[in-house]
């Protein structure tokens, strides 16, 4: 298989993809990667990347690069954005490759939000349209990404998975604090930090003994928000922590009740694949969720493996719900397991043959 990957520069979304293309190697499938010539400098930390030997192609343009996919024998080729898909679909347009596009997010939205141009919008919702209309199998990080292009684009995509972003965290068997909770990442106004820590001082009001973590790299930052906000009396439950080893996050995980993801309302977080998400269920952490979080918002309610919050309101029968860790390591299992995405994975290559069988 033919893998156009985004730059090495963006390492975020680097190894969001490294995580898929090993997938693809466990199952057996032959990879070549295809990369702008200015990786080649990183070309030995981009190899070790992978769990195995794949083939790396450098090329100065995306014109070269559709040249060498014209003439390769790969049965497919995987693309990670709108611009490569629509590279990829001139080149499906005389070989009949399949195209496999790993969608990431809403990308005119996203775009749009970011740069508030109209010419941008329109360009990106083309070649989105494109995509969507000639590409030939799909991988959604949630069920509600699949669908919102289901309906957006009024069709079916069977020939499709969805494959989560998934924590690497380890869990570990500690007791859990009592009362506790946590929250991990940044203090963007998307990320709605402020919300959290009113919803705690609500809490501590019902629940005075309630302790809250905070680990976040803007240390400084959050000490101020939290002076500000929560309650006096509260103060000495809150911890704020800068943690970078990710075995100290996986052992502080272990020893929460309960995790905040909060998010308001758009169609970017109706789509949404939080890797926090991920992370607190892999420790059996309880995830307090925005309901705007649509997916994982219904797997919460379906398991009972958390609490869904509406309008960053929690109610008083949800602030003394017992935690339920066993209930969180579950989905987790179920869900987010290495070995489930595997199968996913088999089952959208078994028409072309490009995986192992069970």
């Amino acid at each position: 298989m033919d893998v156009l990957m985004p730059t090495f520069k963006d390492k975020a979304v680097w190894y969001s993809a490294v995580k898929h293309i090993n997938y693809l190697l466990e199952l057996g499938t032959p990879v070549t990667v295809y990369l702008c010539s200015d990786d080649r400098k990183c070309v030995s930390e981009i190899r070790s990347s992978f769990l195995k030997e794949v083939k790396v192609v450098f090329t100065v343009n995306k014109f070269l690069t559709t040249i060498f996919l014209l003439f390769s024998s790969s049965k497919a080729i995987y693309v990670t954005d709108v611009i490569d898909a629509f590279y990829a679909i001139i080149v499906r347009l005389f070989t009949r490759k399949e195209i496999i596009f790993w969608v990431q997010g809403v990308i005119p939205e996203e775009d749009y939000l970011k740069f508030n141009s109209k010419f941008r919008y329109w360009t990106f919702s083309l070649l989105e349209r494109l995509s969507m209309r000639f590409c030939s199998k799909f991988v959604f990080v949630s069920e509600g990404m699949k669908e919102h292009f289901e309906k957006k684009f009024t069709r079916k995509f069977f020939n499709s998975i969805v494959v989560p972003c998934i924590s690497e965290l380890k869990y570990q068997n500690l007791p859990r604090i009592e009362n506790s909770y946590v929250y991990i990442g940044g203090l963007s106004v998307w990320q709605k930090f402020d919300e959290i820590l009113r919803m705690f001082n609500k809490i501590g009001l019902k629940k005075p003994t309630s302790k809250l973590f905070i680990v976040t790299f803007s240390k400084e930052r959050a000490i101020e928000l939290v002076n500000s906000i929560i309650n006096p009396w509260l103060l000495d439950n809150v911890r704020v922590l800068t943690l970078i080893n990710r075995d100290e996050i996986g052992v502080l995980l272990s020893q929460m009740e309960y995790g905040f993801l909060l998010r308001e309302e758009s169609v970017i977080n109706y789509v949404a694949s939080p890797i926090k998400f991920a992370e607190y269920i892999s420790c059996g952490v309880n995830p307090i969720i925005s309901s705007s979080l649509k997916s994982y918002a219904t797997l919460t309610a379906k398991y009972s493996a958390g609490i869904v919050v509406e309008n960053f309101k929690l109610k008083n029968a949800q602030i003394f719900k017992p935690a339920e860790p066993d209930l969180a390591l579950t989905v987790s299992s179920r869900y987010f397991s290495k070995t489930t995405q595997l199968c996913r994975y088999r089952a959208l290559l078994s028409d072309i043959k490009l995986a192992v069988s069970c």
